[in-house]
């Protein structure tokens, strides 16, 4: 139909509404071409193509869901691997994302000095923001499932060994430790007693903090032994149920300096804790105060002795306090004793991971004496 202006119109019914369409012409034969155009549009519409959406609208959502939903080790210690990724890949949509894009990320992350076990933490780090986008709705689908993650084998190789301590470091510890106690002013010296347990017996951290004064039996005649109950959860977690390893159940013989210096500090009954024995309370997060004191200061006895800083094998390493275990498995093989005894001692099931705790010293003089 031809309009008041003079340019023809098209009229149609939609789903029960009648809608007007201007055909932009007062010719009429092309009026009727375009007609006949309207009309073909009508019978078969053609899809609409999906809206892509951008990978820069999802970072407030990234920034909403960091440390809620997301554990806080696995993105809080690191820098935005959101960020990073669209700055080195250049993807702006989602659409973009593709295995190629994550290989090339991977790369982009190596050649900025990253170790690969840091860039897998980053990888992963993409895909549990994206698993979380996508369950809030966010995103229709995880682009970023199955990133390509190096090996086991690859990680391992560029990861800095465990530091352990040679003989003359450990009794710096021993006197730092001790100094450490005078300068609190603690009438109990509990952290020279915690290091002690860990050099001499090679306690781990949680049996250092429940070891109890009846666990030591020390006779003044014969060489002591110190047991260690075999259960999963000790007494003394309480109802807290943390800071409670599972221990295999063992007897070290205790060295006479330890010896000494038990005999010393034991109360008459012989009961409640070696180390801290007069902090129960919990902190706000649970953790016995006693643990949250030694993981606190034991950096301070480290520096104390000038030994916050190692040099081994041309690296810089900061020690901690399962460090002092390592010390104890690699002076005992040092010392030349049984390998098979030193496994129990440290509680382990195999040589295998005692290996992980030795460091032998190959540099011996013992080889002078073959074929003597």
């Amino acid at each position: 139909q031809r309009g008041n202006k003079g340019s023809f119109y098209v009229r149609y019914t939609l789903d029960g509404k009648v809608n007007w369409r201007s055909l932009r012409t007062e010719d009429r034969h092309l009026a009727r071409r375009a007609a006949i155009a309207v009309e073909d549009e009508l019978n078969n519409p053609t899809p609409k193509a999906p809206k892509r959406q951008a990978l820069d609208t999802l970072y407030p959502a990234y920034e909403k869901l960091r440390g809620q939903d997301i554990a806080a080790s696995t993105m809080k210690s690191y820098r935005s691997p959101w960020n990073v990724y669209l700055r080195t890949t250049r993807c702006k949509y989602l659409e973009d994302v593709t295995p190629r894009s994550l290989i090339a990320y991977r790369s982009a992350l190596l050649e900025r000095g990253l170790k690969c076990s840091t860039a897998n933490r980053y990888l992963v780090a993409l895909t549990v923001v994206a698993n979380v986008l996508h369950k809030a709705g966010d995103i229709p689908h995880n682009p970023f499932k199955d990133p390509p993650l190096f090996n086991s084998i690859t990680t391992k190789r560029d990861a800095k060994p465990p530091i352990w301590f040679k003989g003359e470091e450990a009794k710096k510890l021993l006197y730092a430790a001790w100094q450490h106690d005078e300068d609190e002013g603690n009438y109990h010296p509990s952290m020279f007693l915690a290091f002690s347990l860990a050099l001499y017996l090679g306690l781990r951290v949680g049996e250092v903090l429940f070891a109890r004064w009846d666990w030591a039996d020390t006779p003044n005649d014969e060489l002591g032994t110190f047991t260690i109950p075999a259960v999963d959860h000790w007494e003394s977690s309480d109802e807290k149920g943390r800071w409670t390893p599972k221990s295999r159940g063992r007897q070290i013989p205790i060295p006479q300096p330890l010896k000494e210096s038990l005999l010393i500090h034991r109360p008459k009954d012989r009961h409640g804790y070696i180390v801290y024995p007069y902090h129960e309370p919990y902190t706000n997060q649970g953790i016995p105060r006693r643990a949250d004191i030694l993981k606190n200061r034991n950096k301070e006895v480290f520096k104390m002795a000038g030994l916050y800083n190692v040099t081994r094998n041309n690296a810089v390493y900061h020690p901690t306090f399962h460090s002092l275990r390592h010390t104890f498995a690699s002076e005992a093989l040092n010392k030349s004793i049984d390998p098979i005894v030193v496994m129990e001692w440290m509680g382990h099931t195999s040589l295998d991971i005692l290996r992980i705790y030795g460091h032998i010293n190959t540099q011996r003089t013992e080889i002078n004496q073959l074929y003597s």
